[in-house]
């Protein structure tokens, strides 16, 4: 798609690396900018805690120990 080298565009995605929105859009652009577009927007993973430790509405859930 682009003559531009895969280095500079990572720079271009890595701009917009505090911004869900534009890098969800980026992703879509070509399947080149998907990987870089990635690593911005799954670099956080929250995790909410379970309201109860014994089951859920999706199934069982075991406690680790």
């Amino acid at each position: 798609m682009s003559q531009l080298p895969q280095e500079i565009l990572d720079l271009f995605i890595d701009h917009f690396a505090d911004s869900p929105a534009e890098l969800k859009a980026l992703s879509l652009v070509a399947k080149s900018w998907l990987p870089r577009t990635r690593k911005h927007l799954f670099r956080r993973l929250y995790i909410a805690p379970l309201l109860s430790t014994s089951s859920s509405k999706n199934g069982r859930v075991t406690p680790i120990a």
